[in-house]
């Protein structure tokens, strides 16, 4: 996250918004550049040259810095005591942005003339803000091209197109981690390949179509360098195609005895590819490509955006008699999906997209797919992590702008309404927008009442698990078992002690439910009413007491000694009486309220996945029809408030 304090320019648009906020709003003058302190991580000699290939490949950026470490080697035909590195090649660049620092030679012995292990360090700095360009240049190797952007703090990015391509072997071992040996990206197909010197196989290469539609690109060497060569030592490949024309072709890649041409296969890897979009784009067979964008600009979220401020949507899935409902969290742009959604599309009798935002779907011939969204990434404002969107949540922004001070609790995503992952006035304005939209403060402050309640108990109440709505539509999350209650989300939950079982409907439930409301880190962020579902719950809840009285239709339970999960609206009334209304149980035992508006609203409510289990609605649908048969309804009673 990037963190801009407030300018003089600034100062204007903040002051414009000064009634909402107490006190008054200072300047503070951008800091004057410093000259930087040379970087201690670059290399002074060959053993940490050495270290630094095997960690970073041939580059590693920080701050203001751009480091090169290329393998070089020494021209054996030379005088001895002449060093003649080789390949030679021409190094070009734009001196007006970075300037070159520093260029050193290390070697690996006393005598480098004797051996072929030899290390270039090149060093550039920032020099003014701009876009770098450098070029290598050899007969041998070829033209390898590198841009850098150099940003208003005189920070480096690297902005190349191969900037993501492994070339080292922490590198590989992390990129196979997290796309696995075969995988695509834009239009590029990337094989991760590993094989061991003392084993006697190769790896041998294969296309349907014969560079048709796709073409290799280059091949670079991820293996772990070292002083001595070892016979067992182990290779690691980065095989690198590019698609060149719309249609598919299947690549293969089989790791086999060297020995001979039908030797015995080892392994085989293969890429199905679908080429399209002009030879922009490639998937793989059963593969999902998920791309999120913005809805009013239409440009896609950068990676750095999702990794703070993550899409999810859930699914609802049918195939015969099974009911499933994977949840699916997009922190990368685009994200690929191999195997499970695609599959689940293509078989299922039926496939809903359980989001507000619908994606634009395309088929591919292949099996795979690719999934588009449009939609506003839900920003909460809830700067100070009390569970409520209010005028403390602006104070508390303005406070950190003006002098980095907050409370204990200040989460910077909920702050960064202009998602651009940095902080500054313009959040505040945004902020300030979003509380003028929301309504009054007297109206906003009232978002820390629960109104809607899902709780999941043992029949024995020994486990209980509880999700609470509050008026804002966000969720808080607590699970009590033996006495012990987890708070928040369920990877990372805090952990209270001796917190009893909430017994619904007798003395104090009300004030239990707001007592996990209060709690920051009861937030659930995994979940939140949209909108309509909002609106639909608070005007429901209001009329819980009228809502409690109503029909009641039961069933047999299916386990007697099973869990429940039961639905409840609350309301509490100004004259502080508080009201509960049961709206189905469903599980263990299926029941509901003989009340059409209510089962409507149950069924949006699962639908949607407001709780954890997307196939409920079916369950309830299934019970509903079966439960209003005249030939097997059972009798009506009249509902107890609970």
């Amino acid at each position: 996250m990037k963190t801009n304090k407030l300018t003089a320019a600034a100062v204007a648009a903040v002051t414009a918004f000064a009634p909402l906020f107490s006190g008054g709003l200072t300047a503070s003058a951008k800091t004057p550049r410093q000259r930087p302190v040379y970087p201690t991580w670059v290399p002074k000699d060959f053993e940490s040259a050495l270290e630094f290939s095997n960690t970073y490949g041939n580059t590693r950026v920080e701050g203001q810095f751009v480091c090169f470490v290329l393998r070089r080697g020494v021209d054996t035909s030379a005088a001895k005591g002449y060093l003649a590195c080789f390949p030679p090649y021409t190094c070009s660049y734009d001196s007006k942005v970075m300037s070159r620092c520093t260029d050193e030679f290390y070697y690996a012995v006393d005598e480098p003339w004797e051996n072929d292990r030899v290390f270039e360090v090149i060093v550039f700095c920032t020099s003014s803000v701009g876009t770098f360009h450098l070029t290598f240049e050899s007969a041998e190797e070829g033209i390898k091209q590198y841009t850098f952007d150099v940003d208003d703090d005189f920070n480096v990015t690297e902005t190349d197109k191969y900037s993501w391509l492994p070339d080292c072997e922490k590198e590989f071992d992390e990129f196979r981690r997290q796309n696995g040996e075969v995988s695509v990206r834009g239009n590029n197909v990337i094989f991760c390949l590993e094989d061991n010197m003392g084993e006697g196989a190769r790896w041998v290469h294969h296309s349907t179509e014969w560079a048709r539609y796709v073409e290799h690109i280059r091949d670079v060497d991820c293996s772990a360098r070292s002083e001595l060569i070892k016979n067992d030592a182990v290779t690691k490949t980065i095989e690198l195609y590019k698609g060149v024309k719309d249609g598919n072709e299947k690549l293969t890649a089989t790791y086999m005895d060297a020995s001979s041409e039908d030797g015995e296969v080892y392994k085989t890897l293969t890429a199905d590819c679908e080429v399209f979009d002009d030879a922009k784009s490639v998937l793989l067979a059963g593969q999902t490509r998920i791309t999120v964008v913005d809805k009013d600009t239409g440009e896609p979220f950068s990676d750095e955006i999702l990794a703070n401020h993550p899409f999810t949507f859930g699914t609802d899935v049918r195939i015969g008699r099974m009911y499933t409902g994977p949840v699916f969290v997009v922190k990368r742009n685009p994200q690929y999906i191999d195997g499970e959604l695609a599959e689940l599309f293509y078989s299922a009798d039926s496939f809903d997209f359980l989001c507000s935002d619908q994606p634009e779907i395309t088929k591919h011939e292949n099996g795979a797919l690719d999934l588009l969204f449009r939609t506003d990434l839900n920003i909460t404002g809830d700067v100070n992590k009390d569970g409520v969107f209010g005028i403390a949540d602006a104070v508390c922004l303005q406070n950190w702008l003006l002098n980095g001070k907050t409370d204990e609790y200040f989460d910077w995503k909920a702050a960064d309404l202009c998602i651009d992952n940095k902080l500054d006035i313009f959040d505040l304005v945004m902020l300030r927008k979003k509380l003028t939209k929301t309504g009054t403060a007297a109206q906003v402050s009232k978002g820390n009442e629960p109104v809607l309640v899902v709780e999941t108990a043992a029949s024995w109440k020994q486990q209980q698990d509880i999700l609470v709505y509050d008026a804002s539509g966000t969720a808080h999350h607590v699970y009590k078992s033996d006495g012990n209650a987890a708070y928040g989300d369920y990877d990372e939950p805090t952990v209270e002690e001796n917190v009893p079982i909430i017994e619904f409907g007798s003395d104090g439930w009300y004030e239990e439910l707001e007592d996990i409301i209060s709690k920051p880190y009861s937030l659930y962020a995994k979940l939140k009413l949209d909108e309509e579902m909002l609106s639909q719950t608070i005007e429901l809840s209001r009329r819980a007491e009228e809502i409690s009285s109503e029909n009641w239709l039961e069933t047999q339970p299916h386990w007697l000694d099973g869990s429940t999960m039961t639905i409840y609206l609350v309301n509490k009334v100004d004259s502080g009486e508080t009201h509960l209304a049961k709206l189905c149980t469903l599980l263990a035992s299926d029941s509901c309220l003989d009340n059409a508006e209510v089962q409507d609203y149950v069924r949006e409510l699962l639908k949607k996945g407001a709780v954890d289990y997307p196939y409920l609605d079916m369950e309830l649908e299934t019970y509903l029809k079966y439960a209003k048969n005249k030939s097997e309804a059972p009798e009506k009673v009249t509902n107890v408030t609970a």
